[in-house]
């Protein structure tokens, strides 16, 4: 006799009823899978010592802290402490979950930030959560749609998610904040701001978070505010901003010592260009519109990626109701220049249908576009290492080749563990989250 999984005091293996075992080697350490008939669940242990064997996860015991993923939306990923962590946005439950995705292969929820709990009052409706460091600290920002609201959470203990400061449309100075949906983060001439996609205001906020405890309304842009030349900002011109109504994505990029914003509108196929150098005082530097000047998949317009690819600069846009992707050359912000543009059923492409959400992955010397159609409940992977020639490598769809959480896929998320790529996928339909591999 070697070892045994007798319950102690030390080691709790739920194998009530055990009916099959299997063993297998991951990055050379020997698991043991048990299935637990009566206990319904399945036993994973780690046989690393096979005199001492140490119980590893139990799917029919989540420890108290369940996977509350109905309606997961928006996600981003943060590291701390030499551990990788997923944080995801789940609308219908109002809460903020983190899951341990250090081993993408054993995701293991780590904590749950719910609505109404404690100090908590602002995660109505959570649609988006994006992560940003400062001074030593991760927080996370959340758009809360149904709250009008942003909650700023401190997660540099993942397991013990604190309160830090909550956001509230009309108030203090935040008057951009009416269905926030999509929030990036980007540091501005040494200071860290977010952009606040106001999808019900047609609007975007921005807000400096210099110091996350107290936040500070900086500037907003609504549909059909005009800006007037101001000579102390060198402007010359009186622009009105005449679109932007539902924003759905905002993407933020430095482009020869400037940095700018592309918002993208859902209800009116539009692409804006913010020249926000100077966060007090945007200023729009190009409107573009679906079927003008060249540009064919902006219908529907529901999230945005920038790439630097050489000397040029592409804006990758989803368009939802187009069913595909428009590829636009922003090097020069104020003419961008479509270049491509792709749609679901022409040319290989077999899941672009309600593209949803775009995310850009370097994989070895390639990047890939990782798209997710919605209606199609699917993701479509897209070479684009020259964007002006996107070229489709393989579509992945829900129940099949393994995936079986791709239903209604909608938030992509790509992150880099242990020398690898992978690709999360929020499913709203399915209530999960799906994990892949893309590559090395």
């Amino acid at each position: 006799m070697v070892g045994d999984t007798l319950d102690d005091d030390d080691r709790e293996f739920n194998l009530d009823g055990v009916r099959g075992m299997d063993a297998v080697t991951i990055q050379g350490n020997v698991y043991v899978l048990a299935a637990a008939h009566t206990g319904e669940g399945i036993q994973v242990i780690d046989l690393q010592r096979p005199a001492l064997p140490v119980p590893v996860s139990d799917v029919s015991n989540r420890k108290d802290i369940d996977i509350a993923s109905k309606g997961s939306w928006g996600m981003d990923t943060f590291a701390v402490d030499g551990g990788t962590y997923a944080a995801i946005a789940v609308y219908v439950d109002d809460v903020i979950q983190i899951v341990n995705v250090t081993k993408p292969w054993v995701p293991m929820p780590v904590s749950n930030v719910f609505d109404d709990a404690g100090e908590f009052e602002a995660l109505g409706g959570a649609t988006d959560i994006e992560t940003v460091y400062v001074d030593g600290r991760v927080y996370g920002v959340v758009a809360a749609y149904d709250e009008d609201a942003v909650q700023i959470i401190d997660l540099t203990d993942p397991a013990n998610p604190k309160f830090v400061h909550e956001l509230l449309d009309g108030e203090d100075g935040f008057e951009a904040l009416e269905g926030p949906i999509d929030v990036e983060v980007a540091v501005i001439s040494g200071r860290t701001y977010a952009v606040v996609a106001a999808y019900d205001e047609d609007a975007i906020q921005i807000i400096d978070l210099i110091n996350p405890d107290f936040p500070i309304p900086t500037a907003s842009v609504h549909r059909g505010d005009v800006f007037v030349a101001d000579e102390d900002i060198g402007r010359e011109d009186e622009v009105r901003v005449r679109i932007m109504d539902g924003p759905r994505g905002v993407a933020v990029v430095d482009i020869a010592d400037k940095v700018y914003c592309v918002v993208v509108g859902q209800n009116d196929d539009s692409m804006l260009i913010l020249d926000v150098t100077n966060p007090a005082h945007p200023w729009p530097v190009s409107i573009n519109y679906d079927r003008l000047g060249g540009i064919e998949a902006l219908n529907g317009a529901a999230d945005v990626e920038v790439i630097k690819v050489r000397d040029k600069v592409y804006a990758m846009v989803a368009g939802k109701w187009a069913g595909g992707m428009q590829i636009l050359d922003i090097t020069n912000p104020e003419d961008p220049v479509p270049v491509a543009a792709v749609f679901d059923n022409r040319d290989g492409y077999a899941a672009l249908n309600g593209a949803a959400d775009v995310e850009l992955a370097p994989v070895g010397d390639r990047i890939l576009a990782v798209v997710s159609g919605s209606f199609d409940d699917a993701v479509q992977i897209i070479d684009v290492t020259d964007p002006a020639n996107p070229v489709p490598l393989h579509a992945a769809y829900d129940n099949s080749g393994g995936y079986d959480a791709l239903n209604g896929a909608d938030d992509v998320e790509v992150f880099r563990v242990s020398g690898s790529t992978y690709v999360m996928v929020a499913s709203i339909e399915e209530e999960s989250i799906q994990i892949a591999r893309l590559g090395p």
